[in-house]
């Protein structure tokens, strides 16, 4: 079996450092979006998946998450997990 070169660690990011294009499997969908948005509660987003590439950290989990908190805080940058 062979381990991962890659480390994790848990971090914060602001939305505007996170970047969605092209790493999530899973097309965007507005109506999740949306849905998203109209209940958020940033206590209960669970930590977004990142990986970091050329200097820049890009979702490959939770490219909706990531844009219902931008929505729900009015378009501002907001502190994720």
């Amino acid at each position: 079996m062979m381990l991962s070169k890659f480390k994790s660690k848990k971090m914060d990011l602001m939305t505007d450092q996170i970047f969605a294009e092209d790493y999530q499997k899973e097309k965007y969908n507005a109506r999740h979006v949306k849905e998203l948005a109209d209940a958020w509660d940033p206590a209960k987003c669970d930590p977004l998946k990142v990986g970091y590439e050329n200097g820049k950290y890009y979702v490959f989990c939770g490219q909706h998450r990531r844009a219902a908190a931008i929505i729900a805080n009015n378009g501002n940058p907001v502190k994720l997990p």
